[in-house]
Order: C-alpha cells, then structure tokens, then sequence
C-alpha cells in the first residue's frame, strides 16, 4: 500500500520510519567495523607469513654459505 502524498504519514508511520532508518544506519556501521576488523587480521597474518619467510630466507642463505 502507497501513502498519499497530499495526506502525508502521521505520527506513528513517521516514528517507524525512523526507527527503521536507525537500525539500519546502526546496522551499517557494525558491519563496516567487522570488515576492518577482518581486513586487519588479514593483514597481520601476511605480515607474519611474509615475516616468516624472510626469516627461513636468510636461514636458508645462512646454511648455504657455511
């Protein structure tokens, strides 16, 4: 059902759209905080890999000079 626009939403229609964009908003801005979470946790994981790397790399290079 469609709301007139010449009678406009009374109170009550008003409340639930706000509530409703609020939710949303709220909803928004937990999921745009768990993905930098994530994308953070990533990061740290290719900087422990790439660290780990590097290390076997120079142990590597170590045993092969000696």
């Amino acid at each position: 059902m469609v709301a007139s626009r010449q009678e406009q939403l009374d109170w009550a229609h008003c409340e639930l759209i706000l509530q409703q964009t609020g939710r949303l908003h709220a909803t928004s801005m937990i999921l745009a905080q768990r993905v930098s979470i994530l994308k953070s946790r990533k990061l740290k994981k290719k900087i422990v890999y790439l660290t780990r790397l590097h290390t076997l790399h120079k142990l590597r290079l170590y045993f092969l000079d000696n």
